[in-house]
């Protein structure tokens, strides 16, 4: 497969299931490929932030979401420490899935990731447009 090639479609069915239910940003996606590749160590929000050039209240924020869908492991000490940590062997089956479909074909993993962010936008967006009645010409 063509790394660069954006066609979502191409992805493995399992790949975009885990996707669209465990991340809703890029930056959550880089941080799960961060952790899952230093699986042995933990991270402070402030390493995470260092690691990928996020802004810290940000990385503590996606960290914490990632946590809550049971992706890593938190630990509450002198700072607030996360692990990857997948809470069953098919979560942690469906995370190398991404990590083998994001090294083929990085685009298309990106691509679906911020394509599905952006119709999530729209359909926010759109529950605000005011609907024309025929009453109201």
């Amino acid at each position: 497969m063509d790394r660069d090639r954006l066609d979502t479609d191409d992805l493995p069915r399992p790949v975009r299931r885990f996707l669209a239910r465990c991340v809703d940003a890029v930056e959550q996606l880089e941080i799960i490929l961060l952790l899952q590749k230093h699986a042995d160590r933990s991270w402070t929000p402030t390493d995470v932030s260092e690691a990928l050039t996020l802004p810290g209240d940000a990385a503590a924020r996606d960290l914490e979401v990632l946590c809550g869908r049971d992706l890593l492991d938190v630990r509450l000490g002198a700072d607030v420490r996360y692990r990857f940590a997948p809470g069953s062997p098919e979560l942690a089956r469906q995370v190398r899935g991404v990590v083998d479909a994001y090294r083929a074909s990085r685009g298309a993993v990106l691509a679906f990731v911020t394509t599905r962010r952006r119709r999530s936008l729209r359909d926010f967006s759109d529950a605000f447009k005011l609907i024309e009645h025929d009453d109201d010409r």
